[in-house]
């Protein structure tokens, strides 16, 4: 696991790696990047996704994955 602990915590626990998750629990920062296609597949009714093997996906509520959009259920922005 990698994460970025806020610097002032760390010095309050000596031994961090025993100690991680009281470092956790005082707060961290997480970074978010919206993947391309993204906005296409939640408008479709899909959830976005990453596999390492293929990169962007497209979780769709019937249990179906897409590489890009929910199939029959895309709803066109004019």
């Amino acid at each position: 696991m990698v994460t970025t602990v806020i610097h002032e915590h760390i010095d309050r626990f000596p031994n961090l790696s025993a100690e991680i998750w009281e470092v956790l629990k005082l707060g961290f920062e997480l970074e978010w990047r919206s993947m391309d296609d993204c906005d296409k597949c939640e408008k479709s009714g899909g959830r976005c996704g990453h596999n390492s093997a293929t990169g962007f996906i497209c979780f769709c509520f019937d249990g179906t994955t897409n590489k890009d959009y929910c199939k029959g259920t895309f709803v066109s922005i004019l």
